[in-house]
């Protein structure tokens, strides 16, 4: 199963990754190449690190009865409603001051995650993410709205992120 996920999460990766972790995605696929690795086994060697991080979604393929690549697009496609990315965007803009501030970016990037695919497996468990969009118009609004009041901060800042988040939560949990 790991193999099957490894092999079909290569041809989506850059679709699952924040904007920061595709740049790494690159420049690690660029230094192994330039070290004579074959392009394929670079692309696999770069994307080891994200392996722990797709496996969830790949369960929640498993579990609602899709392939690892229908749950990929839907994941990427919720995107569009709900934007994940200006959450992981804000999470990104944190300041790392010391380890403490470090590990509270690490934590609060697990929970965006975390809800990502919690809400990507409800989609799927709904005939995908048109479906679920169009019959759950006021939480869309909701959690869109959220992730607005994220992107817009003037200034990173991990309370309002934590808040936000625990409000996406409830949000997804909720409605």
């Amino acid at each position: 199963a790991l193999a099957t996920v490894r092999d079909e999460f290569g041809a989506n990766l850059e679709r699952l990754l924040s904007t920061r972790d595709a740049q790494a995605l690159d420049e690690r696929r660029g230094r192994l190449t330039a070290a004579a690795v074959p392009q394929p086994l670079a692309h696999r060697m770069a994307a080891a690190e994200f392996l722990p991080r797709v496996l969830p979604l790949a369960e929640v393929a498993r579990r609602v009865g899709v392939s690892f690549d229908d749950a990929a697009i839907d994941y990427a496609d919720l995107d569009a409603h709900v934007p994940f990315s200006s959450v992981y965007r804000a999470i990104d803009n944190l300041p790392a001051a010391d380890v403490w501030a470090d590990r509270a970016r690490v934590e609060a990037a697990a929970l965006a995650s975390a809800l990502h695919i919690e809400l990507t497996e409800t989609a799927l468990a709904h005939e995908g993410t048109s479906a679920w969009v169009a019959a759950n118009g006021a939480k869309v609004a909701r959690l869109a709205e959220i992730s607005r009041e994220l992107e817009s901060a003037s200034e990173p800042d991990l309370a309002k992120v934590l808040v936000l988040l625990n409000q996406m939560k409830t949000a997804i949990q909720t409605y």
